[in-house]
């Protein structure tokens, strides 16, 4: 598909189909976390790449630029900011490159060390109807786009805290995760999650890992937050064993498969038969 996009430093010129985008860009987020394609990659650049699921229950800021865009060029540093204010948000930031070369936009995501995800778009910003850049998306966890427009306007970020304001807290909030950013949305909830916490847990052990300490307080952590979540889910049972069921899978959803979390379905089962012993009567 042929890009026809521009390079206009404009906030908002990009948005003659406003409501259009919203609609088509809320549908897509919500078909990538699908797996179904929503969103078209035509390559990857960043060395690692985020999973279908990662897209799922979080923040997704999504920016159309190109490396021959010097207004696009310019907002580099402050994505790269953002990007790094709000790691451990759960918010996930892509760029897709309007450009043709690989090459180019590889050798640039190296020299300016870009700090989020990036990809040649393989016809999205076509498919929305785009036709100036930079052009950026902030869409909530609930996959409804929340902000659109220039990524240099002063209401970016603002959408950007709307957006992580009205999501489920991460269970990483404030925890520094230094050399294992790399696992930081496995950590945070989802069906890698405990590949990423064995890893952590393995390092935590080794005499002769430089990061044995760090994984350690990583761990700490997280185990603290995950007693509170099965705490609070059990406080919950004793009135509300519904709204306990819905919690403990929540749990078992995001953070199942490790010792901390193996009684949960017991748990679940437990106040299942309080519930229907309880509507029977």
């Amino acid at each position: 598909m042929k890009n026809t996009s521009r390079c206009i430093d404009i906030p908002c010129r990009v948005f003659i189909l406003a409501t259009i985008f919203i609609v088509l860009l809320a549908s897509f987020s919500t078909a990538l976390a699908k797996d179904e394609g929503g969103l078209y990659i035509r390559q990857w650049i960043s060395e690692t790449q985020p999973e279908a699921e990662d897209f799922a229950n979080r923040v997704l800021v999504l920016e159309f630029w190109a490396t021959w865009c010097p207004p696009c060029v310019a907002q580099v540093p402050h994505l790269k900011k953002l990007a790094s204010k709000y790691e451990d948000k759960d918010v996930l930031f892509l760029g897709l490159s309007q450009d043709n070369s690989a090459e180019k936009v590889t050798a640039f995501v190296k020299k300016n060390e870009i700090n989020y995800f990036m990809a040649l778009d393989g016809g999205t910003a076509n498919r929305l109807g785009i036709d100036g850049i930079p052009a950026a998306f902030v869409i909530g966890h609930n996959g409804k786009v929340v902000w659109a427009g220039h990524p240099g306007s002063d209401e970016f970020e603002d959408a950007i805290k709307r957006a992580v304001a009205a999501a489920p807290a991460s269970i990483l909030a404030g925890i520094e995760l230094g050399s294992y950013r790399h696992l930081r949305f496995a950590l945070s909830g989802s069906k890698r999650f405990s590949m990423a916490y064995s890893k952590l847990a393995a390092d935590s052990e080794k005499s002769d890992c430089p990061e044995t300490a760090q994984a350690a307080a990583i761990l700490a952590k997280i185990n603290l937050r995950l007693n509170e979540k099965i705490s609070a889910a059990q406080a919950i049972g004793e009135t509300n064993p519904t709204k306990a069921i819905e919690a403990y899978k929540d749990i078992m959803d995001k953070f199942c498969c490790i010792k901390l979390t193996e009684q949960v379905p017991a748990r679940i089962q437990e106040l299942s038969k309080k519930t229907v012993a309880a509507n029977i009567k």
